[in-house]
């Protein structure tokens, strides 16, 4: 499946059997994003939807999702919606529910041609860029970005909160262990942040 751009972010295996793919701005005319695919079909109809986002130029990028996404899928129940979170260079994070999307609610492709149905939207929110991936953490997202550390928990209605924040540089993606979670820094710091 042709795209055109240069791919930084790795892909991503749903439970569905699909493939999460983020786009880079970077050689195509359009806007960066997300791909869902279904390689079970030909590659001319494996696209399920596309997520485009904000075209912006930080820091020698121009914009798409630099890292990958990430899902819910292995920590939930059958019963609850199946979740992607991803945080774009135009300084969003967006969580969406993977398999729901609009096939009257269309998106153009990076390609600025072809329009892809569109996944349904849960939450927004700013930030600030990012080339790291989130991780998910059962009803817990915790995001990287330029601007700092940022940690979201959902109910089951998928209402969202801030629940801590910490300032800072980062580019790498954190890990959780424990109830802590560890992330590497621009200012060559490793952090370990969580309870004593």
């Amino acid at each position: 499946f042709y795209i055109g751009s240069d791919i930084d972010g790795s892909p991503v295996i749903t439970s569905d059997s699909c493939i999460l793919q983020s786009i880079e701005r970077q050689y195509i005319p359009g806007k960066g994003g997300v791909y869902k695919f279904n390689p079970s079909l030909p590659p001319d109809s494996s696209v399920v939807w596309y997520f485009p986002v904000g075209n912006k130029k930080y820091a020698g990028w121009e914009g798409g999702i630099i890292g990958s996404v990430c899902v819910n899928d292995y920590y939930v129940a059958d019963s609850i919606p199946k979740l992607a979170a991803f945080v774009g260079i135009d300084g969003y994070m967006y969580v969406i529910q993977h398999d729901v999307y609009y096939a009257d609610s269309l998106s153009l492709g990076p390609d600025d041609r072809t329009y892809y149905p569109t996944p349904k939207l849960v939450f927004k929110y700013k930030t600030g860029p990012s080339i790291s991936t989130p991780i998910f953490i059962n009803n817990t997202i915790i995001a990287a970005t330029y601007n700092g550390i940022y940690l979201f928990r959902h109910n089951d209605n998928l209402e969202f909160e801030l629940v801590a924040e910490r300032p800072g540089e980062f580019e790498s993606t954190p890990i959780s262990y424990n109830g802590r979670i560890y992330i590497a820094s621009r200012n060559g710091y490793m952090y370990c942040l969580g309870d004593k």
